[in-house]
This record gives C-alpha cells, structure tokens and sequence, in this order.
C-alpha cells in the first residue's frame, strides 16, 4: 500500500480526478470521501478501499498505541496502469474500482454487495458447483466445501461492479472494457488458476455486459444517440463472440452451469442499484440529450464542455449563460466519434491521440465549470439577508 502512495497520477489523468471524485462521494453517500490516484507499473486497474484502516493498523503496530479512530473519512487508493496515463477512454475502467466502493457502501447495517450475495441465495437456492481447482493439490484431498461460496460471492462482487459501472458512467465502460481485454491476452478461463478465484471468468464477464449495454440501448428513443452507439455495439459483437468461441471447454461449462444462479443475481443486483442510487445513475436520457450535440461540435472542431441557454431578460427569473456537460456524456460521444474515424481511417496513428486531447481539455473545462458554478451558488447564499 505504501508504495502505491510513492506513484502519485502522472499529469494526463488530472482532469479526471475531480469528476471520479464527486462521483465517488455521491455513490458513498459521504462528502468526506477522497480518492488518491497512483500510476503503477503493473497493467491492471485495482482499489485499495479503506486505505485509512491500512494506515492506522500500521502505524498502531508500529507505535503500539491501540487508540482507535472513529468517523474518519473513506480515503480509497486508486491504482491504474501508468501505460495508459495518456489514453483518457481507457481509463473509463476506473469506473469499475469507484463502483467497488459503492458496493461496500452499507444500507440497513448490510453492505449492498452482501445483501445481493444472500438475496441470491434465499431466491435461488444452493449455487451449482463450480468446476475448478482443488484447494490443495495431495493426493485424495477433498475440495473446501466453502470455496464455492467464495469464488461466487467474488464474482457476483466483480460482476456487480460491472453493472455499476455502465450505469454511473454509461456504455463507454464496456467498449473500454473489451478493448482492454482484447489487447492484454487474458485467459478466458482456466479452473486451474488462483485468478479466477477473485475474478469470474472474461467470457463471462463480456456476455454479462453486452446485456448491460443492449438495455441501456432498449431504453434509448429512436434517433442519432441509439444509431451511433448501436453501430458500435454491432461492431464489436462478432469480435467478443469469438472471444467467447474461443473461450476453454471449461469456460463454457462453467457458464452453462452457474447461468441460472448468476440471473437471478442480475435481477437483485439492478433492483438494488435502481432504488439505492437512483438519480445518481448516469440515464439513457441523459445520453440521448447530450450525444448528438457534443459529436456536432466535436465536429467542428468546438469543445463541447457547456451548454448555452436561451437568455432570460427577466431580472425576477435569473437563469444562468450557460450550464457545464455532463463530463460522462462528452467521454461517450467522444469515443463514439473517434471509432467511427478510425473506421473510416483505421491507419492513421494521430486519430486517437487528437480525441484523447480534445476529450481531457473539454472534461476539465466542464468540471472547472460546474465548480465555478457551485461556488457561485455558496457565494450567493452567504450573501443573502438572514
């Protein structure tokens, strides 16, 4: 843990710490929240989630003082690969790590990832077994009977952030997601992997998502945003398909036998998210809004970090010049754009290094926006007549 603190985010993924900050303490519920970024050398995307528990457990084993700290602040260590520093859509993966948190987060003394694990099982029943590694490999040593319900509480936690992710940041996450995947070569599933006892198998996790996006895509009036990313979707279905083909015997023996159980959790784990989160979540309509606007004046070369309202001469009817974007609605459409250049001009190496630009200055445009209006708004209170 120390030594991620000594990696502190190189200077392209700034502009992304204050929104996936905010978006941290809405999901948690809790404005002391505060996510510390560390660009590391390994390849992956990880979330240290109570890191302050980490540093007091140190330090107390260190200095034998046995005080304990009470109501102190969520302080979570966000880890991303320092490869990808540069390459702004891929880190829409941290979505991911921040939903882990909200996962965690406790409703009614239980956590939401428990209450799913276990409203799973009243719902279904005992679990399937899973095929996989004995827990010790001596001769006519018998599987850990609890070592199923670990492996499923992992993954539903893993695939539960999955879900969350596409909801708190919209389809892009899973187009970032396949494009990680393809790119670092990873098993689809081996049962003889300590891997997969964390992490559900990548076959699975794709199908699980393409639903994910083609809900969010069912729930899209017909027009231009639900073209665009339908095309999208279009293209990168054959491709995951024959990852999944290509998946082990074992990946697709697992799959069909865990599918019932893994449904049913879908079911409580939506259900959940839905009427925790709410107007936190990031809405098909929102999407829809924004989409078309942001690609136009991508296009004309414009960044698209605000909104400019109708004038309002009405002095007893303020309204402001203009409002920031959403910086998760300017992350999707930018990546809808950049993918349909590249498909018209899969060669050229400066396409997606010019998006990356253009989407990291409009996204800290729009939050320097929306922090200047916030301050406008504690400025004006403070200013009113008590």
């Amino acid at each position: 843990m120390l030594a991620l603190l000594t990696k502190p985010p190189l200077r392209h993924v700034e502009p992304l710490i204050s929104a996936f900050n905010r978006m941290a303490r809405e999901l948690t519920n809790d404005s002391s929240t505060e996510l510390i970024f560390s660009a590391d050398e390994e390849p992956t995307y990880r979330v240290l989630s109570d890191a302050l528990s980490a540093i007091y457990s140190l330090v107390s084993e260190i200095t034998q003082d046995k005080t304990k700290e009470e109501n102190r602040p969520l302080l979570a260590i966000v880890s991303y690969p320092a490869r990808e520093d540069a390459d702004t859509f891929s880190q829409a993966l941290i979505a991911h790590e921040v939903a882990h948190l909200a996962l965690e987060r406790v409703v009614e003394r239980q956590s939401i990832r428990d209450r799913i694990f276990l409203n799973t099982k009243s719902d279904f029943g005992t679990p399937p077994a899973i095929p996989g590694r004995p827990e010790s490999t001596a001769e006519g040593t018998e599987k850990d009977p609890e070592a199923d319900a670990t492996r499923y509480q992992n993954w539903i936690k893993e695939l539960g952030a999955d879900h969350i992710a596409v909801r708190i940041l919209g389809p892009v996450y899973y187009f970032s997601f396949v494009e990680h995947v393809i790119g670092s070569n990873e098993p689809s599933y081996d049962p003889i992997l300590e891997k997969f006892d964390s992490h559900p198998p990548i076959a699975l996790r794709l199908k699980w998502l393409q639903r994910e996006v083609t809900d969010f895509i069912n729930e899209l009036p017909e027009g231009e945003a639900r073209d665009r990313l339908q095309k999208r979707v279009d293209f990168w279905e054959p491709i995951v398909n024959q990852y999944d083909q290509l998946a082990s015997p074992g990946a697709q023996e697992l799959i069909e036998a865990i599918q019932g159980f893994l449904d049913v959790a879908v079911d409580r784990t939506r259900k959940l998210v839905s009427e925790i989160f709410d107007k936190r979540l990031y809405s098909p309509e929102q999407f829809d809004k924004d989409v078309p606007e942001i690609i136009w004046k991508l296009e004309h070369n414009v960044a698209p970090s605000e909104r400019i309202l109708a004038e309002n001469s009405d002095p007893d009817e303020p309204r402001p010049w203009s409002v920031p974007v959403d910086w998760r609605s300017i992350l999707n459409a930018s990546y809808l754009l950049l993918s349909e250049a590249a498909a018209k001009s899969p060669m050229d190496p400066t396409l997606r290094d010019d998006a990356n630009r253009m989407l990291r200055g409009s996204i800290e445009l729009s939050e320097l926006h929306h922090k200047m209006s916030k301050l406008k708004t504690a400025y004006g209170e403070l200013g009113e007549p008590k």
